[in-house]
């Protein structure tokens, strides 16, 4: 439920600046991250958010 709540506008976001796979790379870290949210749903979109922002500072960083 909640993948499918904030895919969508987070793939776009990630794929307007860099590609899908910085998407798929910020799920696998939402993921592993999961167990750390506290919340509720609003919120869970900011901080998965913040992780897809942190793959694509990760990306621009060392691309490839």
């Amino acid at each position: 439920m909640l993948y499918r709540s904030v895919h969508p506008a987070l793939l776009r976001y990630l794929r307007v600046l860099v590609g899908e796979d910085v998407a798929s790379e910020a799920w696998l870290q939402i993921v592993r991250d999961l167990a750390s949210f506290r919340g509720e749903v609003d919120g869970f979109r900011g901080w998965a958010a913040t992780r897809g922002l942190r793959k694509l500072a990760e990306y621009l960083e060392h691309p490839g």
